[in-house]
């Protein structure tokens, strides 16, 4: 059997909903900036990824899907505002 959503009966609009969630998610990323929130207090720790950046571990979860620990907390702020 082919593999889901592979099958002839499949959803006319699945194509356009994929395409409108990039557009979205480009006009987001163009108009706002986002960086990591990190509680200075909390159980996450500041440390170093790829190319020496600060990062924080955040914790894995795995099952069906992989999930962060505690969440992934952003704070987001429009381009070209002072902040």
């Amino acid at each position: 059997s082919p593999p889901l959503g592979a099958a002839p009966r499949r959803c006319i609009g699945d194509q356009f909903a994929m395409l409108e969630a990039t557009v979205l998610l480009v006009k987001l990323l163009q108009n706002f900036d986002f960086t990591f929130a990190v509680d200075p207090d909390a159980r996450l720790q500041p440390k170093r990824g790829l190319g020496g950046m600060p990062v924080a571990d955040i914790g894995m979860r795995t099952g069906a899907t992989i999930h962060t620990e505690h969440g992934l907390w952003m704070s987001v702020s429009k381009r070209g505002d002072p902040q």
